[in-house]
Order: C-alpha cells, then structure tokens, then sequence
C-alpha cells in the first residue's frame, strides 16, 4: 500500500513537471522534444528509485518514531485533560462545600456566642446575688456589734451612774444589796 502511494506520488510529480517541460518547449518551437522528455522521465524514475530504495527504511523509522510520539503526546495530553477535569470538579465541589461549612461555622460561631452571653449574664447575676447576701450580712453584723457595743457603753454607763447614786443615797447595806441585784440583772441582759 506504501509502495503503491510513492509510486503514484512519483508519477503525479513526473507528470506534472513534464506537462511545465511541455508547455515550455511547445512555447518555443510549437511541437514537443520526446526524447528529451523521455531522458526526464527516465532520469526522474532512477533518482526516485534510489532515494526510495536508500531513504525508505529512514523515512519509515522516522515516520514510526514521529507516529509513536505523537501518540505519546496524545496520550499525556489526554492524561492531563482527564487530570485537570477531576480537578476542576473537586475545586467546584470543595467550593460548594465552602459555602456549607461556611454556613456552619457562622451558626456554630453564633451559637457559641449566644451560650458565652448566657454564661456570662448568670455569672453577672450569681455575682450580684453574692455581693448583695455578703453586704446584707455584713450589715447585720455591723448592727449587731453595734448593738452589742451600745448596750456595753450602756451598761457601763448605767453602772457608773447607779455606783454614784448609791453612794450618796444610800446606807453601805442599802447599796450592797441595791449593786448585787443590778450586777446580776444586767448580767442576765447582757447575755442574752
């Protein structure tokens, strides 16, 4: 099949360079030189012979090794095309779930907001409850010993008073009996 293309390749060349020969020749002596075209078509076979017969089995290596890295070409780009393919359908699937996960992040972001808000807010509370059970101890203790600090100065004053008293009215019996009584009430007061 190869041969039989060369062959009719080498004959349309032939053909066609000696219809240029023929129209040159019939342009200047109006008739044709068969023997000279004859020796061209001759000349033209022998020389196509020999480059077929030398050149073929380089032509066909390089032709076979044109042909196999075209195909290994092929087959890379193809390999490349499929490649970039998959990736640009991961990169729309990992951009989809982008907008998915983004979406979540923000509702987790807001939920964990609203939950620190909350902690916050009740730890503000308990806080304030604390202070305000601390200050209304510390109130009550502070009037209690205040009580506690009157009712001495109190005591301590009556006590002094009625010493007074009872020494300049009273006969020494009158005033013993008079302070023991007083002790021992005012002790009983203090008490409780």
């Amino acid at each position: 099949m190869r041969l039989r293309s060369i062959i009719t390749a080498a004959a349309v060349v032939a053909l066609w360079c000696a219809n240029a020969w023929a129209s040159s020749a019939d342009a200047e002596h109006h008739g044709v030189d068969w023997s000279s075209l004859a020796f061209f078509v001759i000349n033209f076979a022998i020389f196509a012979a020999i480059v077929i017969y030398f050149a073929r089995p380089l032509v066909a290596s390089f032709i076979r090794d044109q042909a196999g890295a075209i195909r290994d070409t092929i087959g890379r780009a193809q390999s490349a095309y499929s490649q970039a393919e998959r990736l640009s359908a991961q990169a729309r699937e990992r951009v989809a779930s982008l907008d998915a996960e983004l979406k979540r992040l923000l509702e987790d972001l807001n939920a964990e907001t609203a939950y620190q808000v909350r902690q916050t807010a009740d730890g503000a509370r308990a806080g304030a409850a604390r202070i305000r059970t601390d200050a209304e101890q510390a109130a009550a203790a502070l009037a209690e010993a205040a009580q506690r600090r009157l009712r001495e100065q109190l005591a301590a004053t009556s006590a002094a008073l009625a010493r007074e008293l009872i020494a300049q009215s009273f006969q020494p019996s009158d005033q013993v009996r008079l302070i023991d009584g007083f002790v021992d009430r005012l002790g009983q007061e203090s008490s409780q």
